[in-house]
């Protein structure tokens, strides 16, 4: 999956920053960042409006998040994504078992939810879809 591929790349560039190698932390937060690009453009809104727009907001902000870490060349930023990469990656894996064993009507309706983003900065606004 592209998220084992996004957290890969994460903890590369967590490494590379703690060794101060730019240059291999900078790759490897552009690829990450190229996976989350990937996201965002084979979203399909029509099934669920709601959870698209989720999603792209999302998305975004962790882009802006890698953005940062890569600008800075901090780790903090690349925490708060692998956090979320491992949640969307963990809820993905137990959609797909959930279909495959045939219980897909009675996964729970996106709008049913709201997406937690307790620690996105108020400046995250910027991203609404």
């Amino acid at each position: 999956m592209l998220h084992d591929a996004a957290i890969q790349f994460m903890n590369k560039a967590k490494i590379a920053i703690e060794q101060k190698n730019i240059q291999e932390a900078h790759n490897n937060l552009i690829r990450t960042q190229d996976i989350f690009n990937e996201f965002l453009n084979t979203l399909n809104p029509e099934p669920n409006p709601d959870l698209a727009k989720h999603l792209t907001i999302l998305y975004r902000y962790l882009i802006s998040q890698l953005v940062q870490a890569n600008i800075k060349q901090e780790t903090a930023p690349i925490d708060v994504v692998l956090g979320y990469t491992k949640d969307l990656k963990q809820t993905w894996e137990q959609a797909i078992f959930k279909m495959k064993a045939g219980e897909a009507g009675t996964m729970p309706k996106a709008n049913a939810y709201q997406l937690k983003t307790p620690d996105m900065p108020a400046e995250s606004a910027n991203y609404d879809a």
